[in-house]
């Protein structure tokens, strides 16, 4: 499984780009300058608690929010793919669970 080059943390129930989100895309903007050909896959996670649906929308609206951030950065559209959300695994911090990673695909 690929290390993320950069993760989002969002605020519970929000789409809205965490204030430091130009910090946090910089590592996947130098990742994806440095691999001229290489995409950026965007992936929207969420918890187990409450409505799936829900939550499935909610990530892949960070997800969106992310991808037009790193578009708004000078990303080319094309080298941008949106992941289907994720549900995390087990029992850790629930902030994590409201997060959106970014890495590098050949």
């Amino acid at each position: 499984m690929p290390v993320p080059v950069a993760v989002l943390n969002f605020e519970t129930g929000s789409a809205m780009l965490p204030i430091d989100h130009l910090e946090r895309i910089k590592p996947a903007l130098e990742a994806a300058a440095a691999k001229s050909g290489a995409k950026l896959s965007i992936s929207g996670f969420h918890d187990a608690s409450g409505d799936l649906a829900m939550n499935q929308e909610l990530a892949k609206q960070r997800a969106i929010a992310v991808a037009g951030a790193l578009k708004a950065a000078g990303l080319n559209e094309g080298r941008i793919v949106l992941a289907k959300p994720q549900q995390t695994q087990g029992s850790g911090n629930p902030d994590a669970a409201r997060r959106v990673e970014i890495v590098i695909v050949e």
